[in-house]
């Protein structure tokens, strides 16, 4: 047999084999992998058709291995599988439209349920809009009545006008213009207006407030109906901003009576801004802080310490406390703290500086304000300058000082006539007793010629021993008297003496002093010191002279005999004083006389032979008083004694 044909013939049975192989694979992807896309249908017409495929193609197998007979069946079972897919497809396409039309039919009853859920969803915002409604409706009524009850039982008048003309008033309107409410409804405002003037005031800026801003309130007068004025404060607000014809509410508030009080008040305040404005000093309301802090002060602020209100209040350039003098400020504190402690008015003299540095003296009075639970909220007082009182009261020490120095003088001047210048004048009178005896002699002996020896010897005596004597007695008598004369002038002409006032520098004074005593110090091999950081003073310079170089001339004459003569100067300034200290290593002044010593004519040891009458130290005493100083002493006798010379700083 040709291969070819041989070929030929196999091929079909190799088909049928291959299909056998391929039919499975082939039964499971079409039966398990896209089953769930295809109808129950297609699923039972596949399976059919694969399963009559394996039928035919398993007979074609049993019959080329010629192990069953032939069997003729293809024809019909082809003819079976078309018009079974026949079948089968036409189900499932009317399965299909089926499954197309129940799927439409369920959108359009989710559409039907969807409308219906709408249409209840309306149905419920209806109702709740209804409800809205009705709560609104009520709220309006409510509204309504509450706006009705307050128009009615409001204080202050209420209306509204249109063109003018009033609409609407409740009845505190009415009490106010004493009008009835049926006297104005219709009524054109003019009526309440006292002129034209004010009425066309009234219509021009509270309508132009209205444009402008939305709404209006200006102050007029009103007449009431028993023609009282009375002050009215009017606002007003349109009901349209943009058609004022369809009216304008109001108000109306009396303020007759406050504006009285604001009236009363601005007066009360400004007799009382006269009044403060007239009085010597300021008044104040501050903290009670350290510094005094100003929260008012009047205008008499300025005039007091050359400050200005604004630059004092708040410490904004100067704090109060600032002014105190810094040797007051403790006493202000103590003073002000025991009274507020105490709850009581408390009052104080002390010294400020203003702002040109002058210095003030003040008289102070103030107390606490307290609140609630007796917090102290702040101080509040009266400051007053009384500069000139004490300065008055000053120079009225001063001059009772001078008083009492001079009766003190006087005093003196009358204990040295009565024993200093009776003493010479004793000598005087008992010698010149002696004087006339002897000349009574010398006449006797002129007269009585027969006695002449003895006579002779006698009026020789007399004139060699007695009379000279007597007359060198009643000479030093006189000198004694010349000299505490001339002391005693010297000492009245101090009060008489002019003073110049000036800074004058400490050093400068002692070594012009010490120059012009340079003799009398190196005659005594005298050592003196002088610290060169000597303070300045205020003083009259010729007065001051006079004084150190007095105290410098008793440190150098009472010298201890027994060593070398030693001299320190020394100076300070304390508390706002300078202090001058002349310290020397002489005889000393023993407890009892350190006071004596600068009385007039006071001496020690009246029989020592050093120079002087007894006037260097009570003229020292004397011009200190006159240049507002002081001087005291320390001593110890026998080994020296510190003369301490107190004046104003510089």
């Amino acid at each position: 047999m040709n291969p070819w044909i041989e070929f030929i013939d196999r091929i079909p049975a190799v088909a049928d084999i291959a299909s056998l192989f391929f039919l499975a694979p082939a039964a499971y992807f079409l039966w398990f992998g896209r089953h769930k896309t295809r109808s129950k249908d297609v699923q039972w017409a596949t399976a059919g058709l694969l399963t009559l495929f394996f039928l035919h193609t398993l007979g074609n197998v049993l019959e080329r291995r010629q192990i069953t007979d032939a069997l003729d069946y293809s024809g019909l079972l082809l003819d079976v599988l078309f018009f079974f897919t026949l079948f089968v497809f036409s189900q499932h396409q009317t399965a299909c439209e089926l499954q197309a039309g129940e799927q439409q039919l369920r959108a359009a009853n989710q559409q039907l349920q969807a409308g219906e859920q709408q249409l209840r969803a309306s149905l419920q915002q209806l109702e709740a809009s209804e409800q809205q409604l009705r709560a609104a409706n009520q709220m309006y009524r409510n509204r309504e009545e509450m706006l009705s009850s307050i128009f009615r039982a409001a204080p202050t008048g209420i209306g509204m006008v249109v063109n003018r003309a009033f609409q609407q008033v409740n009845e505190r309107l009415c009490e106010m213009t004493g009008y009835r409410r049926d006297e104005l409804l219709g009524q054109n405002a003019r009526m309440l207006y006292p002129t034209q003037q004010e009425y066309d005031y009234v219509g021009t800026e509270k309508y132009r407030q209205i444009r402008d801003q939305g709404t209006g309130t200006v102050e007029t007068r009103w007449q009431s109906k028993d023609g009282r004025i009375i002050d009215v404060l009017l606002s007003s607000t349109p009901l349209d901003a943009e058609d004022l014809s369809k009216g304008v509410t109001f108000t109306a508030l009396d303020i007759t009576e406050r504006k009285q009080a604001v009236e009363a008040l601005r007066e009360n305040r400004r007799q009382l801004v006269t009044l403060m404005s007239n009085l010597p000093g300021m008044a104040y309301r501050c903290k009670n802080d350290p510094d005094w802090t100003m929260e008012f002060v009047s205008d008499g602020c300025y005039s007091l310490t050359g400050f200005t209100p604004d630059e004092l209040i708040h410490s904004v350039k100067s704090s109060y406390a600032d002014l105190i003098h810094p040797q007051d400020r403790l006493m202000v504190w103590d003073t002000v703290q025991r009274g507020v402690q105490e709850k009581k008015t408390f009052q104080m003299i002390y010294r400020i500086k203003t702002a040109q540095e002058q210095e003030k003296w003040v008289w102070e009075q103030g107390q606490g304000v307290f609140g609630k639970d007796d917090c102290l909220l702040a101080l509040e007082g009266f400051i007053a300058d009384i500069t000139e009182r004490k300065q008055a009261e000053q120079e009225r020490e001063k001059l009772l000082k001078a008083l009492a120095a001079k009766n003190e003088e006087l005093e003196s001047i009358i204990y040295v006539s009565s024993h200093d210048l009776r003493s010479p004048l004793i000598n005087i009178e008992g010698f010149a007793g002696e004087l006339k005896h002897s000349i009574d002699h010398l006449r006797l002996a002129v007269q009585n010629p027969s006695e002449k020896a003895a006579i002779i010897s006698e009026i020789e005596r007399t004139l060699n021993e007695e009379i000279p004597e007597s007359l060198h007695f009643i000479t030093a008598g006189v000198r004694k008297m010349t000299a505490l004369l001339d002391g005693l002038l010297r000492l009245c002409r101090l009060g008489r003496l002019p003073l110049e006032i000036q800074r004058i520098d400490g050093y400068a004074i002692f070594r012009t002093i010490l120059d012009t005593m340079q003799y009398q110090i190196e005659q005594v091999q005298a050592s003196v010191t002088l610290d060169s950081n000597i303070p300045p003073c205020l003083a009259d310079p010729h007065q001051l002279n006079q004084v150190f170089t007095n105290l410098l001339d008793n440190a150098v004459k009472y010298r201890h005999p027994e060593r070398s003569c030693r001299i320190h100067i020394s100076g300070r300034i304390e508390d706002g004083r300078t202090i001058y200290q002349i310290t020397d290593n002489g005889k000393g002044i023993a407890p009892e006389y350190q006071q004596k010593i600068f009385e007039v004519f006071h001496r020690l040891n009246p029989n020592d032979n050093t120079a002087g009458e007894g006037l260097g130290l009570t003229i020292v005493k004397r011009l200190l008083d006159r240049l507002g100083g002081a001087i005291s002493l320390d001593s110890k006798p026998g080994q020296g004694t510190t003369f301490s010379v107190t004046l104003p700083a510089a």
